[in-house]
């Protein structure tokens, strides 16, 4: 009950968190996916500028997402393979993250600040689970996120014009497949006990 409690408020403070973009110098505005994306549509009126825009959009998604589902990880993890998993995952999420920010920055592209309702699911769903459960379930969803996550940036690092898009799509490539590795470890370890 302590946990599940625990959980629970660490899993409030992340959306409050994520819902009013508090960051180190102030509070900014929040946009969620769909504002980004007419914020966006707005703003380009080119359709490779706009392909440009949603691959960023939809990059932030994915890594608000992961952070998320990682420090769930961390809380209710029960083995050191999960909770290492989830320290990696946090850890290597928030600083493409932090990147993604600042090149949407420098290329005047909106992109959320906020978790979307699919995201949420995600978590509450997984947070419904414990022990071994919760541990398998947690690898598993990351060998699929980080399976549709490597596809998007695939696509966005070939299809991108701008040159600066591509090179960040093709390093931050490395880091979801050094994770989805893990995660397929994580699991090969479940399977044999």
């Amino acid at each position: 009950m302590k946990n599940r409690i625990k959980a629970l408020f660490a899993y409030n403070s992340l959306m409050i968190a994520l819902s009013f973009g508090i960051v180190s110098c102030g509070v900014q505005e929040v946009f969620t996916k769909d504002e980004s994306e007419d914020m966006n549509d707005e703003n380009f009126d080119k359709r490779k500028d706009e392909r440009d825009a949603q691959f960023l959009v939809n990059a932030a998604e994915i890594h608000m997402e992961e952070i998320g589902l990682a420090k769930l990880a961390q809380q209710k993890g029960t083995t050191s393979p999960i909770k290492e998993l989830g320290r990696t995952i946090e850890q290597t999420h928030q600083n493409a993250l932090d990147e993604l920010t600042t090149l949407a920055k420098r290329k005047k592209i909106t992109i959320p600040n906020t978790i979307t309702d699919q995201g949420d699911e995600s978590y509450r769903s997984l947070n419904e689970k414990a022990g071994d459960d919760f541990n398998e379930s947690y690898a598993k969803l990351m060998i699929e996120k980080h399976e549709d996550a490597i596809s998007v940036y695939e696509k966005g690092s070939k299809k991108s014009r701008d040159k600066q898009i591509r090179e960040w799509a093709n390093s931050t490539l490395t880091v979801l497949r050094q994770n989805l590795s893990a995660a397929k470890t994580c699991t090969e370890q479940f399977e044999k006990n």
